[in-house]
């Protein structure tokens, strides 16, 4: 799934800013710099599968070290799984399909109640 699917999705759902950023140190950076602040992200959307550097060749366990860099960080911060397998664990809200016959803005809207 491309970042403009997301983000199309995101807006149809009623998000106003969508950031998109492709390897985990720049996403784990931005997290961390804003995290506290009144800039702080309401929510983290990730795939499974990126690069862990700008450049870098993607990593399928890209998401998982994401994560479980954020719980050592204690940045607790609900996030949603893009991939094509289902994923679960603490402040994992839900999961998104890659799935042409799945519709995503539903997938979105139904993990996005969760949150209201």
């Amino acid at each position: 799934m491309k970042h403009y699917q997301i983000k199309r999705a995101l807006e149809y759902c009623g998000a106003k800013e969508v950031d998109c950023l492709d390897n985990l140190q720049k996403g784990l950076e931005r997290l961390k710099e804003t995290w506290g602040t009144e800039k702080q992200y309401d929510l983290l959307i990730t795939d499974m599968n990126f690069p862990l550097v700008k450049g870098g060749i993607s990593d399928g366990e890209a998401g998982v070290k994401l994560i479980q860099k954020l719980r050592e960080e204690e940045i607790a911060i609900p996030t949603i799984i893009c991939s094509t397998r289902r994923f679960t664990g603490e402040g994992v809200l839900g999961s998104v399909w890659y799935n042409s016959l799945r519709d995503i803005e539903d997938d979105f809207r139904e993990i996005l109640s969760k949150l209201k």
